[in-house]
């Protein structure tokens, strides 16, 4: 499982795309604006500094943590957890990373750009590293923290049995170049245990950026109930007028309403239209465990643009009222349309490896469903996604190489045995309207393109 290298670095991608000469005679060719991260192995000699890591009594990391290490976190706390071993909890981790302000002026005006997506990466893979043991069904507080420094690297303060060590992970500059078999060289990832008089020199550090970092904290998007629960047509039946922001993973208010991105991902095949689910595991979702679903992520209040810089106050109420003077005081406060699209972007490079401009999703419509046994609503903004293809950089064989849990299938197919009964909860109780809607259209344009 886990993240595998993609077959193009994103500067090769770029360079390409830059040198691909769109000539007079090709001014309807479709150009591919999307970036990937270029991720690079980690190899079995400094395998057991991750699994250090994994079995720490208390862990420090500061910077930003490589999405394959969380990857090699993952697989190595759930091969301890079946074996019924113990594995560091959440409780004793502390993430230092550099300031949402410091990053957000490096975010590219159509996609996240390379910063944007290592840092996200970095606190992303985090969190579904330690997702699945916490304890009581919520993150324990004070795990992310922020300092107003642009520090990439990474370093881990690890302590086990009363002993500690600092590990340094290292990234260094791409140097790849495509030869005649369309090969690149990855950017390497040094992973070393630093000598004993640097890691007291690192430890000391450490103690003076725990005394300063203030807490990271992430906060979704809830929407009210009252005018997202009239009796609307299918695919027009949620609008998302703002309530407040809650602490990411924390108890929401009664009724509330999650509004969530969804990205319908549909890409030509030998065996003609598909669509690309995620099967939904313990390390990628927190329910729904073994289904198909389409790719979809929760907003957050990272995905205003105006949320960033400078940062919200920490207050709630505080913090509305600030966003709502920052867009422009709209009456009633309905979420914009871009927050919807910057989560999708999001959880697109994290499930997919894939950098998409926000121009290429379309809007095909708004449903809005209750969760089972609960109080709260689920209000989605729907979206296609038509995959380019090529015999060059592909992004459905980009996307399966980076995600092991996607999977491919025939829109013709996915309504019948054995898809059906595997199935979530937007896939089942919207099946008409996506079928006459959203995968019936979206056939045609992807086809067009």
């Amino acid at each position: 499982m886990g993240t595998r290298p993609p077959e193009y670095a994103p500067e090769v991608i770029a360079a390409r795309l830059a040198l691909a000469a769109v000539g007079p005679g090709d001014a309807d060719a479709v150009v591919d604006v999307s970036q990937v991260i270029a991720d690079s192995s980690i190899g079995s000699a400094t395998d057991y500094l991750l699994e250090e890591m994994a079995l720490a009594d208390s862990l420090e990391i500061v910077g930003v943590l490589p999405w394959q290490c969380a990857s090699l976190l993952m697989e190595i706390s759930a091969k301890q957890l079946d074996a019924h071993r113990e594995t560091v909890q959440a409780s004793n981790v502390r993430y230092f990373t550099p300031a949402r302000d410091c990053i957000a002026v490096y975010r590219n005006s159509e996609v996240l750009g390379p910063l944007v997506q290592r840092w996200i990466a970095g606190i992303t893979g985090l969190r579904n590293w330690l997702l699945p043991r916490r304890s009581g069904g919520r993150h324990s507080d004070n795990v992310l923290y922020e300092f107003p420094d642009l520090y990439l690297d990474c370093l881990a303060h690890v302590v086990k049995a009363g002993h500690s060590k600092v590990i340094s992970f290292t990234r260094l500059p791409s140097a790849g170049a495509i030869d005649d078999q369309r090969e690149v060289n990855e950017s390497p990832l040094i992973i070393t245990q630093l000598p004993q008089y640097q890691a007291d020199q690192a430890r000391a550090h450490l103690e003076v950026l725990a005394a300063t970092a203030k807490p990271l904290v992430s906060r979704e998007v809830i929407c009210q109930a009252g005018t997202s629960l009239e009796n609307r047509a299918e695919g027009d039946e949620f609008v998302p007028v703002m309530s407040t922001l809650n602490r990411y993973d924390h108890d929401r208010p009664p009724r509330s309403v999650i509004p969530v991105s969804v990205i319908v991902m549909l890409a030509p095949t030998a065996q003609g239209q598909s669509v690309l689910l995620n099967r939904r595991t313990k390390w990628n979702s927190r329910e729904d465990f073994d289904t198909l679903s389409l790719v979809s992520e929760r907003l957050l209040e990272e995905d205003f643009a105006e949320a960033l810089a400078p940062p919200l106050s920490s207050n709630g109420p505080k913090a509305i009222d600030e966003l709502w003077l920052r867009i422009g005081r709209p009456s009633p406060f309905v979420v914009p349309e871009d927050a919807f699209r910057h989560a999708a972007q999001r959880e697109l490079f994290m499930s997919c490896g894939l950098d998409i401009a926000a121009s290429r999703f379309e809007l095909r419509g708004t449903c809005l469903l209750d969760r089972e046994d609960t109080d709260e609503y689920i209000g989605f903004y729907v979206y296609t996604l038509a995959l380019q293809r090529s015999s060059g950089p592909d992004e459905v064989g980009h996307a399966m190489a980076w995600n092991a849990d996607l999977e491919l299938v025939p829109v013709s197919e996915l309504y019948s045995h054995p898809y059906l009964p595997q199935l979530n909860r937007l896939l089942r109780r919207r099946d008409g309207w996506l079928r006459r809607n959203v995968l019936v259209e979206s056939t045609l344009d992807s086809e067009e393109t």
